[in-house]
């Protein structure tokens, strides 16, 4: 891979995005983390419920096709287009986006489903030109339970500042920066204003969501005034015009069957984290995605009440179920743990590979992908392995993959 598709790539990295402006230059660590924040996006709770109710989301034989009715480029887009001038790096970040059987761009288009419809009519509600639509998609990969650096947090990947302005709420045990239809308004509102302060200048709206107005308003407003700004809004054209362009199916209405079926969970009492981990299995890092504005290592009933939580079914019926367990949990309790009525569980991929094909086994880690487990395999391909394990490009931690040895 080419220095450059490493730069372009790392752009769209979450933490790296916003704390890496406008002074770090983009390494191997940023692309690392933006592959491994993007691809393992579809591991998170809540992306598994969907993946449950529609395993056919991901198409393994993908290839980009251009819409028949390509939308025209809005006032923002227009404004970056002298951004567009380096068809080299350009030509690195569209490739970059198209690796893996376009993996990564149908992760974002099956993620879209879930907040871009709400994102649009907020947009358009305050005039906002459609294409800032795109700032979650480099801020936190759609991720609502995003916490990055620089204190950073939720689907905007807003500041605690930006927070405090919007007068969102962050107590001791919560952070509604997390709740995506909170951060949603906040960012609208950060976006109008700018809009404001800058009526005829949306790349300096766009620049001032990311820098903050001072920045906004001391900068240039044109290439050369800052190379990694120049880099990431190149890359930002790009992100844009493939989110609209290509071709792909529409996920709202999936999304929509999936929430009807997550449940209201009841309070058990005051418990905490260590208790839900150890009572119901449930990791920090599901704990994390499905209750994201908890902040604290205890919950009291009241604030839980207050956000009148409801998971996927798996999750709520293990919860319900134990109630009485989580509420006589302590540290010294002998209670027997016990194991969740996953779907995911049951549908786990295993791979089966055949034994008369020489290979080594692989286990897969937390942040691989075919595509990076075949560069530690040289000679093999993300192809070859995933037709020897008679998976798609879709991998599970733990899962275990046989890697045909070179010839």
């Amino acid at each position: 891979m080419s220095s450059k598709t490493i730069l372009c790539v790392s752009l769209i990295a979450g933490a790296a995005f916003f704390s890496a402006l406008p002074t770090t230059s983009w390494s191997q660590s940023d692309l690392a983390f933006w592959e491994e924040q993007t691809v393992q996006r579809i591991n998170c709770a809540d992306f598994e419920s969907f993946q449950n109710r529609f395993p056919a989301w991901y198409d393994s034989n993908a290839v980009p096709t251009i819409k028949d009715s390509v939308p025209e480029l809005d006032a923002l887009e227009t404004a970056l287009q002298p951004w567009g001038q380096d068809p080299e790096l350009e030509d690195a970040c569209v490739q970059s986006l198209l690796e893996g059987n376009m993996l990564r761009l149908q992760i974002l288009h099956a993620m879209h489903g879930l907040y871009g419809k709400d994102i649009e009519r907020a947009l358009a509600m305050k005039e906002i030109p459609s294409s800032f639509q795109w700032i979650p998609v480099l801020a936190s990969a759609y991720n609502h339970a995003f916490n990055g650096s620089n204190d950073r947090a939720g689907l905007w990947g807003l500041t605690r500042a930006q927070a405090e302005k919007e007068n969102i709420a962050r107590s001791i045990y919560v952070d509604e920066r997390m709740l995506p239809h909170v951060s949603t308004r906040a960012a609208i509102d950060i976006l109008d204003r700018l809009q404001r302060r800058f009526p005829m200048n949306p790349e300096r709206v766009l620049v001032g969501f990311i820098q903050g107005m001072p920045f906004a308003s001391r900068w240039s407003g044109k290439p050369g005034y800052d190379q990694a700004l120049d880099e990431w809004l190149s890359f930002y054209r790009v992100v844009a015009r493939f989110m609209v362009n290509l071709d792909s199916p529409e996920f709202e209405s999936q999304w929509g069957e999936v929430l009807t079926e997550w449940e209201s969970i009841a309070c058990p009492g005051e418990f905490n984290r260590t208790g839900l981990k150890a009572v119901l299995n449930m990791t920090e890092d599901v704990q994390k995605q499905l209750l994201p504005w908890w902040i604290h290592e205890t919950m009291p009933c009241d604030t839980f009440d207050e956000f009148q939580p409801f998971m996927p079914k798996n999750w709520s019926e293990t919860w319900n179920n134990n109630l009485e367990n989580l509420a006589n949990w302590d540290e010294n309790s002998d209670l027997e743990s016990p194991v969740p009525h996953t779907t995911t569980e049951s549908k786990k991929q295993v791979a089966s590979p055949s034994r008369s094909i020489p290979c080594t086994e692989h286990e897969v880690k937390k942040g691989d992908t075919l595509y990076n487990i075949s560069k530690r395999f040289p000679g093999t391909t993300p192809e070859q392995i995933a037709a020897t394990n008679g998976i798609d490009t879709v991998i599970r931690i733990g899962q275990t993959l046989c890697i045909p040895q070179a010839e």
